[in-house]
């Protein structure tokens, strides 16, 4: 993961600046420096870096919360036997429309501005709130798995 994302942006960087790129615009996730122990977070700090430290262009970095589309995957790889096992951390999840939106007017920043900006979907929530989220979202996909709290399994997966 570390080696893609540092592969396709200096090549982005690269092949930006010889196109005469006036702007660059990278999409990252909200809280990467506070938990850079999972590798998705490092190899996004590692993008972000070569961002800031390689460009003489303007650029934007957007980072934004999870996206509901995710919610299904999500679920998915945190099946535990018959239930989906999450740990209770906050959740403020976006549509992927939004995200594309704020991505694009990033673009119309002032010549010379460089910024670091986060976005976040309008309503909180914790990823085990089984209540909630089952109501808006699992009953839309009629998907019928239970959703536990737990903290143990995925902490020990984050942390390979």
């Amino acid at each position: 993961m570390l080696n893609f994302f540092e592969t396709s942006t200096r090549n982005l960087l690269t092949y930006g600046a010889e196109a005469g790129v006036k702007h660059f615009v990278a999409l990252s996730v909200v809280g990467t420096e506070r938990l850079p122990r999972k590798r998705l977070f490092r190899a996004k700090i590692a993008q972000e870096k070569l961002i800031k430290n390689s460009s003489t262009v303007p650029y934007s970095i957007v980072q934004a919360t999870q996206f509901f589309e995710f919610l299904k995957g999500i679920a998915d790889i945190s099946m535990r036997g018959d239930k989906v096992h999450l740990p209770p951390m906050p959740f403020q999840p976006m549509a992927a429309d939004d995200v594309a939106t704020a991505v694009g007017q990033s673009r119309h920043r002032s010549a010379g501005e460089m910024a670091r900006s986060e976005i976040a979907g309008p309503e909180r929530f914790r990823t085990c709130d089984r209540h909630r989220l089952r109501r808006r979202f699992a009953r839309r996909r009629h998907d019928p798995r239970e959703v536990v709290t737990t903290g143990r399994a995925i902490l020990r997966r984050e942390g390979r």
